[in-house]
């Protein structure tokens, strides 16, 4: 009040102004000068050149900071009070209030996360069995890839093979992420799900982590101490057990000797799990127990037992020379791989056929796990094994979303794709993709677009483009050595 009051009287002399620096109130531009004036002092006690004031409104600035000041020392001795009685008499229920807090929030995120995905809310078994139906990978969508199900007894340990790159892993991880959310009352990643009351627990032995040089530790010898851990830790009537690919470390007989010699004993002690391995044909011998026998076909799970790991194609598909695939074939008195299959010929011609499209010759390509960062048009092909589909898009992420719930072979297929500058271009591109498909006798999943009536293009590029196409052979295209596929979610993954 009296820092109002002093402000006003000299108010008509000039503009006021509230200098938050120096914490005071002062004229500027004035009008006239006037006797009661004065120049203030800043923050250093130094005067203030063209800024003016009164001393009754110096004084009452100087009142209101030494009472802010008592203010604020009363208010530290205050919370320093408070703060001290927190700490000595309710410390526990404040870290039991936080942790609540922080557990609801989780709960809330978990809901949220999981009705916008479709996942399911586990019942109680009555029978002791844990079933999943329609099981997926925790970090997809449910239409975005193959379900599964899948149903252990009580006391009873599957095998599980399949060849490389099956999906033997995710299904491993995929159950045991399940079993975690399932026996903390949580929804799970399936369409329904059946749950033991007694498990609270999952054992996974993944691929093996590597050595141990600074504990003097082999590879193997790590295995050992998670199998040792396993034996140790776990019971029957509360652990699920998932042990993927024991034995990478040492040869195929010993580890096939530990393998059965695990299993028997997993018997033995009615555990509840999945034994995967690509060693079946050497522990099927050896095993006396009657395990299920589960194998893996394209990330889908059925009976039976894989008798190839297919580890040559795995091994060619990652690049490695055709030399060392054809030597291996003959060492393991095999036919070789032929490389220049019908299908990889298939998918080799169209995909150059896309590249024509492109004005630098690269195609882009995305796996059924990845999803494409592009946000502009695009012209793409979906490689369905026996047959391909054409289309185009300005959003490729949503369309192929909505393929991928197609299922079946939709899940599972590599798309790859070009950009284009918008979207009556890709049109157009399409449909001259799709003719020259169908005269050169591709397999075609769809040819509708095919038949859309082209307008001439008034673009010079586009002109040239068409002339380009109708003056190429298959011959031609079979032969460009400039196409180029890249990985389009990264930068750095990009290969000739």
């Amino acid at each position: 009040h009296k820092v109002r009051t002093a402000a006003a009287e000299i108010a008509d002399f000039g503009e006021l102004s509230f200098d938050s620096l120096n914490n005071l109130v002062a004229l500027k531009n004035i009008k006239k000068m006037h006797e009661q004036l004065v120049a203030p002092l800043d923050r250093y006690r130094r005067p203030l050149t063209k800024r003016w004031t009164s001393e009754r409104l110096d004084a009452a600035i100087g009142e209101y900071v030494k009472a802010c000041d008592k203010c604020a020392t009363a208010a530290r001795k205050a919370l320093r009070e408070l703060a001290r009685h927190l700490y000595y008499v309710h410390l526990d229920a404040i870290l039991c209030a936080a942790g609540l807090v922080e557990a609801a929030k989780a709960a809330i995120e978990h809901a949220r996360y999981a009705s916008r995905r479709g996942w399911c809310l586990p019942k109680i078994a009555s029978d002791n069995n844990l079933i999943f139906k329609g099981l997926v990978p925790y970090w997809l969508e449910m239409g975005q890839c193959i379900p599964n199900d899948v149903s252990l007894n009580y006391g009873q340990s599957a095998i599980l093979t399949g060849p490389n790159q099956a999906g033997k892993s995710t299904l491993l991880r995929s159950v045991g992420a399940a079993t975690l959310l399932a026996a903390r009352g949580l929804r799970c990643p399936a369409r329904s799900a059946l749950f033991p009351q007694s498990l609270d627990s999952v054992f996974l032995r993944a691929a093996s982590r590597g050595d141990a040089p600074s504990f003097g530790k082999s590879a193997f010898a790590r295995e050992m101490d998670d199998v040792a851990l396993l034996f140790r830790e776990c019971r029957a009537d509360s652990t699920v057990i998932l042990v993927d690919e024991i034995g990478k470390g040492t040869s195929p007989t010993e580890a096939a000797a530990l393998g059965a010699a695990i299993l028997a004993e997993f018997s033995d002690r009615n555990f509840r799990g999945i034994f995967a391995t690509h060693l079946h044909r050497e522990i099927a011998p050896i095993l006396d127990s009657d395990h299920p026998r589960w194998q893996m076909q394209d990330y889908n799970l059925v009976s039976g037992v894989c008798a190839d790991s297919l580890a040559l194609q795995c091994a060619q598909q990652a690049g490695v020379p055709e030399k060392i695939i054809h030597r291996a074939s003959c060492l393991l008195g095999k036919q070789p791989i032929d490389s220049s299959s019908k299908k990889s010929d298939l998918l080799s011609v169209v995909k150059n056929e896309l590249a024509l499209f492109s004005s630098d010759r690269r195609v882009f390509s995305v796996s059924p796990c990845q999803e494409p960062l592009l946000f502009n048009s695009c012209l793409y092909v979906l490689n369905l094994g026996d047959c391909f589909y054409v289309g185009e898009s300005d959003d490729l992420a949503t369309r192929l979303q909505k393929h991928r719930k197609k299922g079946s072979v939709w899940c599972t297929a590599d798309a790859y794709f070009i950009t284009v500058n918008d979207k009556s271009l890709a049109r157009r591109y399409e449909t001259l993709l799709l003719r020259r498909l169908i005269e050169m006798g591709i397999p075609l999943e769809s040819t509708a677009d095919a038949n859309r009536r082209l307008i001439p293009s008034p673009q010079s590029s586009s002109s040239s483009l068409d002339n380009l196409l109708m003056h190429t052979t298959p011959c031609d295209v079979e032969n460009d050595s400039t196409t180029t596929t890249s990985s389009f979610h990264s930068s750095s993954s990009t290969s000739s």
